[in-house]
């Protein structure tokens, strides 16, 4: 009936939502005509809703909390964007002033960032606004961590420096999307169409949620649906599985680096003195380098590529590092003991740390500072070089030990005094 009579129905729309406004927590625990009326409006897409609902998404989290639960996390953003009216100045001034629910500002970025992407923001401008809301000062919470997301969701290279510093200042929560190199991977990563909010609203679907479920409905029987979430999840363990046996090449099977050559006339004896140094074969290498930026791929409109920012031996010395660093997620049955995963660390960075003393020296790059400033990536060479040290110093390898210290006495001066 109400969707049928749009037009009659907006203004009893508004005065429900304007009423919980006013009375907040004081309103009728009953009363739940606001809640629909939110959704309702969205659906509608009535844009001279969104200054009260833009008000009513900015009180504090108690009072919202109260008025419309877990529709902050889940809607809130939707119903904002679709009403939106077109005033960006009032949508950023509460989203930078915003003094109460993270969630509720969260979902506020949200809206502009699905502008942005329906193209109604250029990139300079939400940029800009972006950094001036770091600079205006955040806390570690969600937020922040919004932030970090939106930054990478919309591939924001340019931004990198603002990600990095927060990290560095700990704002981001790393149990929501990992560390700093699982973002830049993010970054570069099209996997996954960007969307922030929703097009449209269907108010009828309101009654799939949990918040109007029946709580007498037994019509699905819990237990065979248990039953079936243990099969399944035996079914992908057993995958996992097979997936860890290892893959045996033939001598005179086709090189796996794809080189056309046979493996005995090709990679071999690389990969031999690579097994040897406590690395991996180039196929083992592939598996770990999945999420890893592609590079020397067919490029696509509109897409940004590590080649576009930096050389190859930087890109290189970067990978060695991940394979080194990168968390690696393996079943209990799989893992390797602490002195293998102590070797294998070490080889990979030792082949880094060859490498970075060659460009350095080529490039009369004095400290690392200044090259991480230039070729930084997936890690800071200043942290790196002190986890080399940290590993040999543990393996009682004096000799590259003090090589390696000589080295960073010089190139880490800055935060080594």
């Amino acid at each position: 009936m109400i969707i049928e009579n749009q037009e009659e129905a907006v203004p009893c729309l508004i005065e429900a939502v304007e009423k919980a406004l006013q009375e907040k927590q004081d309103l009728d625990e009953e009363y739940q005509l606001h809640f629909y009326a939110m959704f309702l409006l969205g659906q509608f897409q009535y844009e001279e809703a969104f200054p009260v609902l833009l008000d009513l998404a900015s009180l504090d989290q108690d009072t919202l909390d109260y008025l419309i639960g877990d529709t902050v996390t889940s809607g809130l953003n939707d119903v904002l964007y679709l009403t939106f009216d077109g005033d960006f100045a009032n949508l950023e001034t509460h989203i930078l002033n915003h003094p109460g629910d993270e969630y509720a500002r969260a979902a506020m970025l949200d809206v502009e960032a699905q502008l942005y992407l329906d193209g109604r923001v250029e990139r300079k401008h939400f940029e800009e606004f972006l950094r001036r809301i770091i600079e205006n000062g955040l806390e570690q919470d969600y937020f922040s961590t919004v932030i970090a997301q939106t930054i990478c969701d919309l591939h924001f290279w340019g931004m990198r420096s603002e990600l990095w510093q927060l990290f560095e200042l700990g704002y981001v929560e790393l149990g929501v999307a990992g560390s700093y190199d699982s973002y830049i991977d993010d970054m570069f990563s099209y996997e996954r169409k960007e969307e922030f909010c929703r097009k449209s609203i269907d108010v009828m679907s309101l009654k799939s949620w949990a918040l109007f479920a029946d709580e007498n409905d037994d019509s699905e029987d819990k237990s065979e649906r248990m039953d079936e979430l243990y099969r399944a999840i035996m079914r992908e363990e057993q995958k996992s599985r097979q997936a860890v046996k290892a893959v045996k090449i033939g001598r005179n099977d086709p090189c796996p680096c794809g080189s056309g050559r046979k493996y005995k006339q090709c990679c071999m004896r690389r990969e031999q003195e690579m097994l040897r140094a406590g690395m991996e074969t180039v196929e083992e290498q592939k598996k770990w380098l999945k999420d890893y930026p592609q590079t020397g791929t067919i490029r696509q409109e509109g897409q940004i590529y590590l080649e576009d920012y930096f050389d190859t031996e930087s890109i290189e010395i970067d990978r060695s590092v991940y394979l080194a660093l990168k968390h690696r997620a393996v079943p209990v049955w799989a893992r390797e003991d602490e002195k293998t995963v102590q070797k294998r660390k070490m080889a990979y960075l030792c082949a880094a740390f060859e490498k970075l003393k060659d460009k350095a020296e080529k490039e009369n790059i004095a400290t690392g500072r200044e090259y991480d400033e230039k070729y930084m990536i997936h890690y800071s060479c200043l942290y790196w070089l002190w986890s080399l040290m940290n590993l040999l110093n543990k393996s009682g390898d004096t000799v590259r030990g003090g090589e390696v210290s000589d080295f960073c006495r010089i190139f880490c001066r800055e935060i080594l005094g």
